[in-house]
């Protein structure tokens, strides 16, 4: 394997948290889930729907460039880092709910992190709900099936080193796939 940083993108219910925990236990790496500097409750505030999407996105931008900076510290202990999603999750999420919103110091941000290998996890709509069935709480990506269907999209059109759609897999046949292109 030639990175010291894997990245797992995508939304809430297709497994990215499970498999960031498990493939940095199977490769002896650092778990990091962002907005790792953030707490929770700041994020609520930030995540209500009339909380306009310019705010929202600087809010996790700024967020992202200090796990960044986090990441690489540790990256430069000679860690491998496995990380619950990072900028290209606010970037496409934030593209998906307001089309004008200017992205350019985000991707900037993004391009900046070398030696990086994304794993992007889609699945099924209905799947994802499924799976989120016992939270009291859903995200705007989960109820509106428009955004979903758009954000998914982007995702899987910006490209990445690796794509699953884990519809029909357990989560141990993701991991085994992970691995496998890992290891090539």
């Amino acid at each position: 394997m030639n990175t010291s940083l894997i990245i797992i993108e995508w939304i809430d219910g297709v497994w990215k948290t499970t498999l960031a925990k498990w493939l940095a236990h199977e490769i002896k790496g650092e778990y990091y889930k962002t907005p790792g500097t953030r707490t929770a409750k700041e994020r609520a505030v930030f995540d209500r729907v009339w909380v306009p999407v310019s705010d929202r996105f600087k809010f996790y931008l700024e967020a992202c460039r200090e796990d960044i900076e986090k990441i690489n510290k540790m990256r430069r202990e000679w860690k491998m880092v496995v990380c619950d999603r990072l900028i290209g999750s606010t970037i496409v999420h934030h593209e998906a709910m307001e089309w004008f919103l200017n992205t350019e110091e985000a991707i900037q941000l993004e391009q900046s992190i070398r030696e990086k290998v994304e794993i992007l996890l889609i699945a099924e709509r209905n799947s994802i709900i499924s799976r989120l069935s016992g939270r009291p709480v859903r995200t705007q990506f989960e109820t509106n099936e428009d955004l979903f269907t758009r954000t998914q999209g982007w995702f899987i059109k910006r490209g990445t080193d690796l794509l699953i759609d884990n519809t029909k897999l357990e989560p141990e046949e993701t991991l085994i796939r992970a691995l496998q292109f890992l290891w090539k």
